[in-house]
Formats: C-alpha cells, structure tokens, sequence
C-alpha cells in the first residue's frame, strides 16, 4: 500500500491571502492503484475536512496523474485563518482512499499583500 506524506505546508508558514504556493507531497510504496490525489484545506487545525467540491476542496476534479506531487494553489483572497492544515489523499478509480496525510502542524493565511502604490 502507498504511504502519502505532505512535505509542504508542514505547519509555521504564512501564506498571504491571493498569493500562489505550491502544495507537494511524497509517496512512497505501490502507486499501482493509485487513480487520482485529492489536496483539501481544513480552517480549524484538521478538525474537519471540506466536502467535495465545497470552497476548500482545492482539487474538486482531482488530480488524475498517479505520478503528481504537487499542486500549485493560488490562495483566494478573502481566505484567513491561523489555523490552516493541507491534506492530500490518494484514491482508487472506486474513489476509496489508499493513503492520506495532513500537515504536521497548523499554517496562517493572513491578509492580502496590498500592492505598492505609484508616487
């Protein structure tokens, strides 16, 4: 069975609001089931998890590449909490969940960065 380890967010960044990152994560062991990678943000520390293709479902499709690890995500500008967690799932065609893992600790999306105003 595959292990799946996020390896980005761990936890202690701070992502501004409407800022692009990128989500990665490692796998190791067969991927030979492996159909697609689901990637989600929880607000509350990974207490709950969004429901598909609710707002923090950031792959509402999927991502069908058995070989992705990554994900770039652009932050939607009026997300803030400090109490972020990634998740990244991967799944069969059946959508049963082979392997999961969440950030080790939580991260802060803060207010949008304002852009430098023009003299």
């Amino acid at each position: 069975a595959p292990t799946v380890t996020v390896t980005a967010p761990t936890g202690r960044e701070n992502w501004a609001a409407g800022t692009t990152h990128s989500v990665t994560w490692s796998v190791s062991g067969s991927t030979a089931n492996v159909t697609y990678y689901k990637v989600a943000l929880s607000t509350d520390g990974g207490i709950t998890w969004p429901a598909a293709g609710t707002a923090n479902d950031l792959t509402p499709n999927g991502i069908s590449d058995p070989n992705a690890r990554s994900f770039s995500w652009t932050i939607g500008s009026s997300l803030g909490t400090s109490q972020a967690r990634i998740r990244v799932r991967a799944l069969a065609s059946d959508s049963t969940t082979l392997a999961e893992n969440a950030s080790n600790a939580n991260f802060t999306i803060g207010a949008p960065v304002a852009a430098p105003r023009r003299p």
